[in-house]
C-alpha cells in the first residue's frame, strides 16, 4: 500500500500546483483519502510530502509549528519540518500534524512565489485555532468518511451519541472536538 500512497502523494502534489480554488483542493484531497484503504497514519502522510515530524517543548498555548526551506535544513537536517508540542496528548499531536500539512497543501504548493529554497516559511498553530479550511482538511485526513461513517452509524444506532463520540475519538485517536465537527459536517449534508 505504501507504494500506492507514495504515487498518489506525488500525483496530488502535481494536481495541487495547477489548482485555482480551495474547493478544488478539497476535492483532490477527498479523492486521495477515499482511495486509501484502511487507516492513514498522518505522520506517514506528512513524510510522503517530504516532512520530518519532531516533538518539542513549547509554551502551553502553542500546539505546533511548520518550517519550510530557509535555515530549516541546517537546524533540523530536513527542508520541511513539522514540530508538535511534546506536552500535548497523542490525539492533539495528530491534529497538529494534519492541520500543518493542510496549511502546506493550501498555501505553499500552489504558490509559485514561495518555491525559493532560501526563503524561510513558517506557521504557528495555537491550541484552539479553528481556521475553517485547515480544520476541515485536518478533519477529513484524520476521520475519512469511508471508515468514520459505518462506525458512527453502528454506534449511534440506539441513540447513544455521547458514547459514540467518546468511542470514535478513542478509535481514531483524535480530540472529541474533531469528532463533533465531523458529525456536524455530516448532518449539514
Amino acid at each position: 500500500m505504501s507504494k500506492i500512497i507514495d504515487f498518489q502523494s506525488r500525483k496530488i502534489q502535481k494536481d495541487i500546483e495547477n489548482l485555482t480554488t480551495k474547493e478544488d483542493l478539497c476535492k483532490i484531497l477527498y479523492d486521495f483519502l477515499e482511495s486509501c484503504e484502511g487507516k492513514i497514519s498522518v505522520i506517514k502522510m506528512a513524510q510522503k510530502f517530504g516532512f520530518k515530524v519532531y516533538s518539542k517543548n513549547f509554551k502551553e498555548e502553542i500546539s505546533g509549528k511548520i518550517y519550510i526551506n530557509g535555515s530549516t535544513k541546517e537546524k533540523y537536517g530536513y527542508d520541511k519540518v513539522i514540530l508538535v508540542n511534546s506536552k500535548d496528548n497523542k490525539a492533539d499531536k495528530r491534529l497538529t500534524v494534519a492541520r500543518e500539512l493542510s496549511f502546506y497543501l493550501f498555501n505553499i504548493i500552489p504558490n509559485e512565489n514561495l518555491s525559493d529554497k532560501k526563503t524561510l516559511i513558517e506557521n504557528t498553530y495555537t491550541a484552539g485555532d479553528s481556521e475553517d479550511t485547515y480544520e476541515e482538511v485536518a478533519t477529513n485526513i484524520l476521520l475519512p468518511d469511508k471508515e468514520f461513517c459505518p462506525i458512527f452509524l453502528k454506534k449511534t444506532r440506539f441513540g447513544r451519541l455521547k458514547s459514540a463520540e467518546n468511542y470514535l475519538a478513542e478509535h481514531f485517536q483524535v480530540p472529541k472536538s474533531l469528532v463533533k465537527r465531523k458529525i456536524i459536517g455530516l448532518i449539514k449534508y
